[in-house]
């Protein structure tokens, strides 16, 4: 594949994100693949879902968010491909939200897309989940450590 493809690939991406930020579900809507759309979020409280399937489900999800975050603003982007397979790409930014109830959110992302026929097939966020707990209001106790 040459390098036009893998720009391609992380254009993909890049407007993805940006759309995400723009709270663009049009564009996001777009971007993904009609058949076979995952995303996932592996270390997310349980509660809170770790997976989605299909583009339509994953648009319904970007609807209700606002019940408790506000916009998601992206920033220090930067993603490429893998250099064993250029349809995959990694992406690693921050986000920061305005949560609903007047408190902030702010963390660092690393999301790998897997694109297929010039759609996102797969979006996987790693996120600290406990930075997602403290904004929500909960609390992460750790045991002390022994001496």
């Amino acid at each position: 594949m040459d390098d036009a493809a893998r720009d391609a690939n992380v254009a993909i991406v890049r407007k993805f994100l940006d759309a995400l930020d723009a709270s663009d579900l049009d564009t996001m809507y777009e971007l993904l693949a009609a058949d076979g759309f995952v995303f996932e979020m592996p270390y997310v409280p349980e509660s809170l879902g770790r997976r989605i399937d299909g583009r339509d489900a994953f648009i319904q999800f970007e609807r209700e968010i606002p019940q408790l975050f506000g916009p998601e603003h992206v920033h220090d982007l930067k993603a490429d491909t893998l250099a064993s397979d250029p349809n995959e790409v990694l992406a690693e930014h921050g986000v920061t939200i305005e949560l609903v109830s007047g408190g902030d959110y702010a963390n660092r992302c690393i999301s790998r897309f897997s694109i297929r026929d010039g759609k996102i097939s797969r979006f996987v966020e790693h996120f600290d989940p406990i930075q997602v707990v403290i904004a929500l209001g909960g609390k992460v106790e750790t045991p002390p450590m022994s001496s």
